[in-house]
């Protein structure tokens, strides 16, 4: 097999086909290992994505502020009041959500 871009790499393992290798990144290192490391000869200026050759993230960004670990729901939901509840309020937000909130 042929090397793949990383965007290609991506692109096939969503859509169950074959790769060239599995996508190489980490979510999180901890700062003690780094620590460690450096007293192993990690330089100084080090940078995680270079060092450890990791893939770029695969990210699409879209004009919604859903939260960080929220899937986009495309298109959006309307964003509207449900019901009125004393002091609060229903809504549906933009994720078709439904949620009680202070007026």
């Amino acid at each position: 097999m042929t090397s793949m871009s990383p965007g290609q790499r991506l692109r096939a393992i969503y859509d169950f086909k074959p790769v060239d290798h599995l996508p190489r990144g980490e979510f999180y290192i901890w700062e003690e290992a780094i620590q460690r490391w450096k007293t192993d000869g990690l330089p100084d200026d080090w940078q995680a994505q270079k060092f450890f050759q990791f893939d770029p993230p695969g990210r699409f960004a879209i004009p919604l502020n859903l939260g960080w670990c929220e899937p986009p729901v495309l298109p959006t939901f309307e964003s509207r009041v449900i019901r009125v509840e004393g002091e609060e309020e229903i809504i549906q937000d933009a994720a078709g959500r439904h949620l009680r909130v202070f007026k």
